[in-house]
């Protein structure tokens, strides 16, 4: 059966949120190297985190769910208005973060994962076709989100306790962020892996594992259980890795090997999350800044190629991908190994800080311009065999 695709909206969700997303990883990554470059200006190694999780991350993840959920579902598309309140409240949130004000943060970006959760709803409500089975980990990403922004307000205010903070700031990481990358390369990685077809898994599958995610973070931070780290390791590779058959090495394209190693970077960071407890910060960014990275800049360049009209041929041999995608592994290498270098502890989080700047800045400008500019074929002509960006 074709795939459902209703008119575009006026305005393409993944046109507001991806440059949105870019600005806001960039501010939330320039936390390090500021503070050792320039402290007072700043903000605070919290400002990082909020930016990275409820900012970069959940707009990126905005402007492709919101731009690819409409369009498999034939559910209505969001208007611009609506778009545009959530990137209003996004950056927002980010501006929160990035002077403290941690209540104001932690409310606004509620608000956000709140009205991107009714956007899902209505788009659900009124869809003529299926769900992917995947997105199920979404539903429970967003619930993660709301609970952990809704704790850590009450936190804040003084509200809930103190000791609960740990734990709303792991439904946000390791619950919300972890779901909602389940979710979406459970779907997405055996097309951008270029797959004959997905690997099998029971429809339920990324539900369970979406369900048994949530209950060790709430298991390990709010009541003290052991293991957590190791039922998230094992429900991640046991999804992922047959999902996508990542035993079969990727075709050439550079979004195929972009998304092959930031797979299996997720599934080995999450082990050595777990193997290594005392570098369990560390050890997380074997997933988030490696992982994570990789994935948002290949879904990124797929989501822009296709619908700005651009050939194929750029982005199989994308150099800005390939370029940004070895800065991002050398920036997570060098963030991994910060905690071993003693007093240039600081030091290494601001260099790991400026690889994945250089990375996501020198991507983030081809895919501004390719945004704001679509592939032109002259009249009379087919479309030529691009070539590789430069």
């Amino acid at each position: 059966m074709a795939a459902i695709a209703p008119a575009r909206p006026t305005l393409e969700p993944y046109r507001v949120f991806f440059p949105l997303g870019l600005v806001l990883g960039i501010l939330g990554v320039g936390v390090w190297p500021l503070a050792v470059f320039a402290p007072a200006l700043a903000p605070g190694g919290a400002a990082h985190v909020g930016l990275q999780v409820q900012g970069f991350i959940l707009a990126f993840a905005a402007g492709f769910l919101l731009t690819a959920v409409p369009r498999m579902t034939g559910g209505p598309a969001p208007g611009a208005r609506a778009q545009l309140l959530l990137a209003g409240l996004l950056a927002a949130s980010a501006a929160a973060f990035w002077i403290r004000a941690d209540l104001a943060a932690e409310a606004i970006s509620f608000a956000a994962m709140a009205l991107l959760a009714g956007l899902g709803v209505r788009t659900l409500l009124r869809r003529r076709g299926p769900l992917p089975a995947p997105f199920a980990a979404v539903a429970l990403a967003l619930l993660a989100g709301l609970a952990g922004s809704g704790l850590a307000c009450l936190v804040v205010a003084g509200v809930a306790p103190g000791s609960l903070a740990l734990l709303a700031r792991r439904l946000l990481d390791e619950g919300m962020a972890l779901l909602l990358v389940l979710g979406v390369t459970g779907k997405l990685a055996p097309m951008l892996l270029e797959r004959d077809r997905p690997g099998a898994l029971p429809r339920w599958a990324h539900g369970v594992a979406g369900l048994a995610i949530l209950a060790s973070v709430v298991g390990e931070y709010g009541l003290g259980l052991p293991g957590g780290e190791w039922v998230r390791a094992t429900a991640v590779a046991l999804v992922l890795v047959p999902g996508a058959r990542l035993w079969q090495r990727p075709t050439r394209p550079a979004t195929s090997v972009a998304t092959w190693v930031a797979e299996w970077l997720v599934v080995l960071g999450l082990f050595l999350v777990a193997g290594f407890p005392g570098l369990h910060v560390a050890m997380l960014h074997v997933v988030f800044a490696g992982g994570f990275s990789l994935l948002i800049l290949a879904v990124g360049t797929r989501v822009v190629v296709a619908h700005r009209g651009y050939p194929r041929s750029v982005e199989a041999r994308s150099r800005t991908l390939w370029t940004a995608g070895v800065l991002a592994v050398l920036a997570a290498l060098t963030r991994v190994v910060a905690p071993l270098t003693g007093p240039a502890f600081m030091d290494h989080l601001a260099y790991a800080g400026l690889l994945w700047i250089a990375g996501f800045g020198i991507w983030g400008a081809v895919l501004a311009w390719r945004i704001a500019v679509p592939y032109l074929v002259p009249i009379g002509q087919g479309a030529p065999d691009a070539r590789a960006d430069s």
